[in-house]
């Protein structure tokens, strides 16, 4: 069965969240490229990175992490996204 490509008029947005001891990170559809990081807000210093390929949602254990304030970059092939989140 064949179908037409759709046009998005809105770019795909990711939703991050924190349940329990997890960050999740939801996008509306896979995407080819994700590059996350987090980082503690004071200092800058980066406490995770991974680069994951087609995935819709990530998950990220923060059971093993110091109580405090965290900064999460999400990178894809098109945009940026920065958000904060304490532990």
């Amino acid at each position: 069965m064949y179908s037409e490509p759709t046009t998005r008029s809105l770019p795909v947005l990711p939703e991050a969240y924190l349940c329990g001891n997890e960050v999740n990170v939801a996008f509306d559809e896979p995407m080819p490229y994700v590059g996350v990081r987090v980082c503690k807000a004071a200092g800058d210093e980066s406490v995770y990175e991974m680069t994951y390929v087609y995935e819709a949602e990530v998950c990220i254990d923060l059971s093993a992490w110091d109580k405090g304030d965290y900064v999460i970059y999400l990178e894809t092939e098109t945009a940026t996204y920065k958000g904060s989140f304490s532990l």
